[in-house]
């Protein structure tokens, strides 16, 4: 359920998850300093342990659609280099 068009060993970045489900479009601004693949998997084990489902507000949402038996999609993006 996760599309990834970016380079995931980039660090020091603002990056855009767009959550697509049924006729529905939500996007989240996320940055980081660490590489873009560990904020991923941050990301993803909040998706997938219930535990971290509180996490951040993408992980929020992305439970509430999960409880809801709705298909959805993320795709990834960089928007911008951020130095720390």
């Amino acid at each position: 359920m996760f599309f990834l068009t970016l380079k995931c060993r980039t660090a020091n970045v603002v990056y855009q998850a767009t959550v697509k489900s049924n006729d529905r479009e939500e996007k989240y601004v996320g940055l980081t300093e660490n590489t873009f693949k560990l904020r991923l998997a941050n990301h993803q084990q909040s998706f997938t342990k219930e535990k971290y489902r509180n996490q951040t507000e993408l992980s929020k949402y992305v439970w509430t659609l999960k409880n809801s038996n709705t298909d959805f999609k993320i795709h990834w993006k960089i928007l911008a280099h951020a130095p720390s």
